[in-house]
């Protein structure tokens, strides 16, 4: 009877320990921190300094580049945020977008982690900041003044990825943004400028090397 006890102990940890190992073997790295090359479409052409434009596609394909942190909660949901900032500059600037661009983007990646690739969807509300957009007139003159210009923006998207190692993550993305711009009634003398509020959809893509943690 003890004998047939310690069988049935002994095969119940071999099971456990086994369990727990195959678990751990399969977990996936709990941080994930990189940095990413952007290409996006912003709106930034001179083509839509009056109002109406002749074509309202304003938008210009710009490059950045930012950093990337991924929190995994699990093997098929993680938290997924990215910042970016674009170095070249989008022309003239009007009341409603103008300078280099700042992305910030915080939301959620889900799908499928495989050993070697993963594929998820992407949903991720955030910011687009302009730093160079028209804000005013300096007193008694027709020189435009400029500031920074902040409207809300929604990504949406799919996520590709390959592990090299487990510590190491090579990622594209590819999706569309949806920015929301606000009326501004910044209409100096000379000037035509658009006064609505719209929403703009353009595309983007990332590249990305985390490292895994």
């Amino acid at each position: 009877m003890r004998d047939a006890v310690r069988f049935v102990i002994l095969c119940v940890s071999l099971f456990t320990l086994t369990t727990l190992l195959q678990a751990q073997s399969t977990s996936v790295p709990r941080y994930e921190v990189g940095l990413q090359y952007v290409l996006k479409q912003v709106d930034a052409s001179n083509t839509c300094f009056v109002s109406p434009p002749a074509n309202r596609d304003c938008s210009i394909l710009s490059q950045g580049a930012g950093v990337r942190f991924v929190y995994n909660l699990n093997r098929f949901v993680a938290i997924d945020s990215e910042w970016s900032f674009s170095p070249e500059g989008t022309g003239t600037g009007t009341n409603q977008w103008g300078g280099r661009t700042q992305q910030a983007l915080f939301g959620v990646k889900a799908g499928w982690h495989g050993r070697r690739f993963g594929f998820f969807g992407r949903l991720a509300p955030g910011l687009l900041s302009y730093g160079h957009a028209v804000n005013g007139v300096q007193n008694g003159t027709t020189q435009l003044t400029y500031g920074r210009l902040t409207d809300f923006q929604a990504y949406g998207g799919v996520a590709v990825e390959y592990y090299p190692s487990r510590h190491v993550a090579l990622r594209y993305d590819a999706g569309q943004t949806y920015t929301n711009y606000r009326a501004n009634n910044v209409q100096p003398q000379g000037y035509s400028f658009l006064n609505i509020d719209e929403s703009q959809r353009s595309g983007q893509m990332a590249m990305a090397i985390l490292y895994r943690f």
